[in-house]
């Protein structure tokens, strides 16, 4: 899975401890993100180093139009509300970033997160989406 993920004593990856070797253990400052497309588990968020969920449970298989793999997932993961919590988040902390004197660099990448389930949206949610993203 990458990302120097920690195991617990049974040789299995315990996605609630430290990542070791994450974003932030290579120059970024600060990271808030998934850890592959929403249909590679496991589906967590993770910021900076730790996984953002207080605990992770498992999912079975969709087998589609909404499509994602078995796997762990946090208890604050849903993939239909992916790409408009990490849109808000970007959002958030470019608005944090504006208050302060030092230049910053953001980026918000959605082109691995494109599925059929993330884009059942109304068409005035499709524009404030895109709207967001186009103010970021």
């Amino acid at each position: 899975m990458g990302l120097g993920w920690q195991k617990d004593a049974t040789g299995n990856v315990d996605l609630m401890k430290t990542i070791l070797d994450g974003p932030t253990s290579h120059g970024f400052d600060y990271f808030y993100g998934i850890t592959a497309s929403l249909d590679i588990p496991p589906y967590v968020y993770i910021e900076n180093n730790k996984v953002t969920a207080t605990a992770i449970d498992s999912i079975a298989a969709s087998p589609g139009p909404a499509f994602w793999r078995e796997g762990p997932i946090g208890n604050d993961f849903k993939h239909a509300e992916v790409l408009p919590h990490l849109t808000q988040k970007a959002v958030d902390y470019i608005g944090e970033q504006q208050k302060g004197k030092k230049p910053f660099f953001s980026i918000l990448h959605f082109l691995r997160l494109i599925h059929p389930f993330s884009l059942q949206l109304t068409i005035s949610e499709k524009l404030e989406l895109l709207l967001m993203v186009i103010l970021c």
